[in-house]
């Protein structure tokens, strides 16, 4: 099959992750694969660079079909696309959040006979731009819907009958996986911690990872940390990951709380370092299937998450680290349980990674893509 995955930008985040993996994956099976992104970074992305990287190695196609003025590409970014899967004679294109969406359905307008995919990778879908949404949804008339779990298929229900559409009865629902690690990519332990990112051994070691948003509920994790009492305080250490629009107050709140917080750009496969933790962190107010969950579950590594649609089917039932969305005294209390030691979070890990390796197969993935893939060919083109 030729298949074009298009994706926000190059950058941080869970379905640009994602979309790279598929992408591998899919490669590795033979079949050929484009990458495309509609937006392009201010400045050089060290994410982005290794995402294009790691695909250009497998012999995935790798393009940027924004020019880099976001009015121009609202009409260059359709045109390019459709252009595109003209001329490589692709197959399928496969849309990654809204703003792809967005754009897939322009371009299939000027290319009527477009076989459009989508992955539902959040709860919350144009709930600021209903305007958008409504051309959007408008656009897309029998495309394969894959959505990761019930919450995102909820989702996109609530979302076709807010404008009035029936939703597509194309639909599978695949589970994302996490790509085997292979015996010379590198993970770091404690010691890079300590080396690399001013960690004090002796400490617990939280984590977070992600955009600063507030759908990733930063803010709620330093409240958490900033009431902590201060025996716990002296005895813990958190790094937080990442960037976005709240990058500037998070690194406000770190200063004047004085507070054994420290902030770091975004780090290329921040997977690895994972195991560095004792425990990570995603406090979010709502998601999708969060890969940060996924890869640490998937390592071995306990994770306190909040039960936010999304997000609660992203851990097993009986999960003990889970906080109520917003619920930072409780995100808090989780917090002392594993700096008090009062969880085997050793036992804890290998069920949770047990419980991953079962739920969220790679293999599996790819070939459900594979068969959804040849579902919409054989129902025919999307408009």
């Amino acid at each position: 099959m030729r298949v074009i995955q298009l994706i926000t930008a190059f950058q941080l985040g869970g379905a640009e992750t994602v979309a790279c993996n598929l992408a591998v994956g899919l490669a590795d099976r033979g079949h050929h694969l484009i990458v495309a992104s509609i937006r392009k970074p201010g400045s050089v992305d060290a994410v982005g660079e290794e995402q294009k990287t790691k695909l250009l190695d497998a012999g995935v196609g790798v393009r940027e079909l924004a020019i880099g003025a976001k009015a121009l590409d609202m009409l260059v970014c359709p045109i390019r696309l459709a252009s595109l899967y003209r001329n490589w004679n692709a197959d399928v294109v496969h849309a990654h959040t809204d703003i792809p969406d967005f754009m897939v359905s322009l371009a299939a307008r000027l290319k009527r006979d477009m076989r459009i995919a989508r992955t539902i990778h959040n709860t919350e879908l144009w709930h600021t731009h209903n305007r958008l949404g409504r051309l959007t949804e408008t656009g897309l008339t029998r495309e394969m819907v894959i959505y990761l779990n019930g919450d995102t298929l909820d989702a996109y229900i609530a979302l076709r009958r807010r404008y009035g559409l029936e939703p597509s009865t194309l639909r599978n629902l695949i589970k994302s996986g996490i790509p085997r690690q292979r015996g010379t990519d590198p993970i770091y332990d404690r010691s890079y911690l300590v080396e690399h990112y001013k960690a004090d051994i002796d400490k617990c070691q939280f984590g977070f990872a992600g955009r600063l948003t507030s759908q990733k509920g930063v803010d709620v994790l330093l409240k958490a940390v900033s009431n902590l009492p201060r025996s716990y305080l002296a005895k813990a250490q958190v790094h937080i990951f990442g960037d976005g629009e709240e990058s500037a107050m998070v690194s406000q709140l770190v200063r004047d709380g004085d507070l054994p917080v420290f902030l770091h750009a975004p780090e290329p496969a921040v997977h690895r370092l994972f195991t560095a933790f004792d425990c990570m962190i995603l406090p979010s107010r709502y998601e999708a299937s969060p890969m940060v969950v996924i890869e640490s579950l998937s390592q071995g590594v306990p994770i306190i998450v909040t039960s936010a649609p999304g997000l609660r089917e992203a851990v097993p039932r009986w999960w003990p680290l889970v906080a109520a969305s917003g619920d930072w005294q409780a995100i808090g209390s989780l917090m002392k349980s594993v700096i008090d030691g009062t969880l085997d979070l050793a036992d804890l890990g290998q069920r949770g990674r047990e419980w991953a390796s079962r739920e969220h197969s790679f293999a599996r993935m790819i070939t459900q893509h594979e068969d959804a893939y040849q579902e919409l060919m054989d129902d025919g083109p999307t408009a």
